[in-house]
Formats: C-alpha cells, sequence, structure tokens
C-alpha cells in the first residue's frame, strides 16, 4: 500500500548519477542506481519524467537536510503529514515557491507511481518554477517514508 499527500507553499522571501542504463517505470530509460540509494534512484525517476518538457532538478544538500529530518519524523509518529515548519526551514534560502510531496510505501518505484498518478503531486514534479530538490527517504520495518522537498 502506498500512501501519499502534497503542498505548495508560495511566498517571497529575501543528476546525473554514474551507472548503465536500463529500463525504467512506464517504459522509460533511467540510469541503473544501487537499491541501497533509494533517494538517488527517487531523483533519478523524478527528472526523467521532467525530461524533454522542462529543465532537470538540480540536488541541493539543504534541502535533502530538510526531507530527510521530516521523512524521520513521519515515521517515528507512524503517520504522512506535510511539514508546518516547511517555510520556516527554508528561511534562510533564496525561493519564491516551494513544494512538498509526503508518502509512505514499500518501494521507490511504487511510491513514484503513486506521485504521478496523484494530478497534485505530479504537478509538483513536472513545476517549471521548481529548479531544485531535495530527497529524504527513511527505511523502517521495510516501509519507506520518503519527503520531496521543491524549490524555485
Amino acid at each position: 500500500m502506498v500512501t501519499v499527500a502534497i503542498g505548495t507553499v508560495s511566498s517571497v522571501p529575501a543528476a546525473a548519477v554514474p551507472g548503465s542504463w536500463a529500463a525504467g517505470p512506464r517504459g522509460s530509460v533511467v540510469a541503473a542506481i544501487r537499491p541501497s540509494d533509494p533517494e538517488a534512484l527517487l531523483r533519478v525517476l523524478i527528472n526523467e519524467e521532467r525530461n524533454g518538457s522542462v529543465r532537470q532538478l538540480r540536488m541541493y544538500g539543504k534541502l535533502i537536510k530538510i526531507a530527510r529530518r521530516h521523512s524521520a519524523r513521519m515515521a517515528s509518529s507512524g503517520g504522512i503529514y506535510h511539514n508546518p515548519n516547511l517555510a520556516q526551514n527554508a528561511n534562510r534560502l533564496r525561493w519564491s515557491i516551494l513544494g512538498e510531496n509526503v508518502g509512505v510505501g514499500n518501494s521507490v518505484e511504487s511510491l513514484h507511481e503513486a506521485f504521478m498518478d496523484s494530478p497534485p503531486h505530479r504537478e509538483n514534479v513536472m513545476r517549471s518554477r521548481f529548479r531544485r530538490v531535495g530527497v529524504g527517504i527513511l527505511e523502517r520495518d521495510g516501509r519507506l517514508w520518503v519527503t520531496v522537498v521543491f524549490l524555485g
């Protein structure tokens, strides 16, 4: 079972991954990623969706830290919810729009598929105003707790 939620915040405060090529979901081609690196795999899948439509998202270390902390909080609480402090957590970053996809599931591929099958989640993935991304995934008891933070 995969559960997902979406959020977007607007305000105005002051991937290539090495590897061989393999077939991915929806008949696409993605870089083969070690299964031990689910965050890198999800970033590649997101950018594969954007390929040819909008600019690729660049990884951003500060967003990765925010995403990892939130995934850990969700796993500890046993439920998915949006980071109520996302704008505050990103207050030192230059941004005009933030977005967040959160979910829990059994595999990166199933979570990515659920995000892309949900119009609001897909909108976050495909939004051209987003330029950077941070993915945080925590595995606990065989389940993946995922937070994807988008910044534009």
